[in-house]
């Protein structure tokens, strides 16, 4: 077995405690920790996203491990491809970053607990990155052709358009797209503008 170092996903990181050392020569009494104060909520009200780590772990309670390991490749391989995970509440978001203009647009989020891939913004403003609205409503097609019997559902709002990709009343997952991940990173290749 050979073992690679890599970067697996970037993290913020939260600061806990504040650490003040007096003076060069250190002991134990020359150090003054200073913990936030313990009224309520220290987030301010904030969601808290989870960190890769957090999000494997919850997604390992519900899934094989066999999902989970594929999963950490693909979001490697995606990474390579130039689209970014962004660690949410429950989640993780799929973000290609316009090189140009630095704007966001969506491939979809998965979810830790059910798995489920949520397509939801991934019809919302394409335009924001340079792309044509159809290549997002080629991307979900080409995503639910994936799956047996999914089906792309579309919707519209007053902020923009919407869609999920189900099969039944429920979003497609993690364990019927990720065996197919090869075609799934195709079909993200034609959204990403050349540099």
């Amino acid at each position: 077995m050979i073992v690679q170092p890599r970067v697996i996903a970037r993290t913020r990181e939260i600061v806990r405690a504040v650490v003040e050392v007096r003076r060069p020569e250190i002991s134990a009494s020359d150090v003054v920790v200073s913990l936030p104060s313990d009224q309520g909520d220290v987030t301010g009200g904030k969601r808290i996203p989870l960190t890769a780590e957090d999000f494997f772990e919850k997604l390992a309670a519900h899934q094989a491990p066999a999902t989970v390991a594929d999963l950490r490749m693909f979001l490697e391989q995606l990474q390579q491809h130039g689209i970014e995970s962004v660690w949410r509440e429950g989640s993780v978001s799929l973000m290609y970053r316009e090189p140009h203009t630095g704007s966001q647009f969506s491939v979809g989020s998965l979810w830790c607990e059910d798995g489920a891939v949520d397509m939801q913004f991934v019809p919302y403003k394409p335009g924001n990155v340079g792309l044509d609205d159809r290549i997002a409503q080629e991307y979900l097609d080409s995503i639910a052709a994936l799956v047996p019997d999914a089906r792309v559902q579309r919707w519209r709002r007053k902020s923009g358009h919407f869609a999920a990709i189900k099969v039944g009343q429920r979003h497609v997952t993690l364990t019927e797209v990720l065996p197919r991940k090869h075609d799934w990173l195709a079909a993200i290749d034609p959204i990403r503008v050349p540099d």
